[in-house]
């Protein structure tokens, strides 16, 4: 492990010496302001991941979203970030236990929408930068919900016996990023880039049984309870860049 961040380090020190520091601002006084624009795949890790055979929390599964920033530069190697991204993750089957065969379950995803604001350092030359951003904020969970009904052979018929709400939380948010930056023209860019997102959340959500529209005592008898979960995901994708000031 240690043998990895080294490469990591000196590859990174590398990058940073073959660039350039030649960037619009022209003093510390002038900001030059952009905006992005681009699609997500997101990858689980740790315990909100979907692992085959093993513990599972999350039981995420890989998934997608979109990303957006609004993104300041002050100097030639400083400037200012807010990110917002939102992903969606569908989850394994296994994520509801049921009963018997007979049982059928219909789960939806997780949903995160991540906002966050921080520094951020880049170095470029001509044509190409290096940029790396430190946004920290918070971050909107909803469970996936489920709804799991029971299908009589006999009847052909499907009867509703338990669901879950989805559980909504917010928590606080690292989203540290790294990406490459290429010119297309003057007031358009094209970024390549890796984020991972590190959320610890609280999940309160309810049990139901039966069906509420038909037992008004449904949610009388509803079961609370609580998950607590660590959000974590690889995210990576392609951002268009958007120069707004000239």
């Amino acid at each position: 492990m240690k043998l990895k961040i080294l490469i990591i380090i000196i590859a990174v020190s590398l990058c940073l010496n073959a660039l350039g520091q030649v960037y619009p601002p022209k003093n510390d006084s002038t900001f030059t302001f952009y905006a992005e624009a681009g699609i997500i795949a997101s990858i689980p890790q740790g315990e909100f991941k979907y692992y085959i055979g093993g513990a599972n929390t999350g039981y995420a599964k890989p998934g997608g979203g979109i990303y957006f920033s609004a993104k300041a530069y002050q100097n030639k190697f400083l400037g200012y970030c807010l990110n917002i991204n939102a992903t969606v993750n569908p989850v394994d089957d296994s994520f509801e236990s049921l009963a018997n065969e007979a049982h059928k379950a219909d789960i939806g995803m997780w949903k995160n929408v991540n906002f966050g604001v921080g520094p951020l350092l880049y170095l470029n030359s001509e044509n190409i930068m290096l940029e790396i951003k430190l946004p920290i904020g918070f971050n909107t969970v909803s469970r996936p919900k489920v709804l799991v009904q029971n299908y009589s052979g006999s009847t052909g018929t499907m009867t509703r016996q338990y669901s879950t709400t989805g559980g909504n939380s917010i928590g606080w948010s690292a989203t540290p990023e790294i990406a490459m930056i290429f010119k297309v023209k003057d007031n358009l860019q094209l970024k390549i880039f890796s984020y991972y997102l590190i959320s610890n959340v609280n999940l309160n959500y309810q049990k139901i049984y039966g069906d509420p529209q038909t037992s008004p005592s449904a949610f009388a008898n509803a079961i609370e309870i609580e998950q607590k979960i660590k959000i974590r995901s690889i995210n990576a994708g392609i951002s268009c860049v958007f120069k707004l000031n000239k």
